[in-house]
């Protein structure tokens, strides 16, 4: 499926750097008690829509950009020496 938009030119990661955020702050709008048995200082954060998607989308971010790509150096392979 060709990607729509030039911003999401990798399609699969970009997707999902979208995807996941957007569900994940329609909880607490979609079912507001559903962080009811979590402590209250514990849910500040879980409470706001906002909140929930700006933490997730950091954590995607440093997972997908920073964690799961390797180095060039990494995905090279050396030539083989034939003698």
């Amino acid at each position: 499926m060709p990607c729509m938009s030039p911003a999401l030119a990798g399609c699969g990661d970009n997707v999902l750097m979208v995807a996941i955020p957007l569900g994940a702050g329609i909880i607490p709008t979609a079912t507001p008690d559903s962080y009811r048995a979590f402590p209250e200082s514990a849910r500040i954060v879980p409470d706001s829509g906002i909140s929930t998607s700006c933490v997730v989308a950091v954590l995607l971010s440093l997972a997908f950009n920073h964690l799961g790509r390797k180095s060039a150096s990494e995905t090279t392979s050396e030539p083989a020496l034939h003698h």
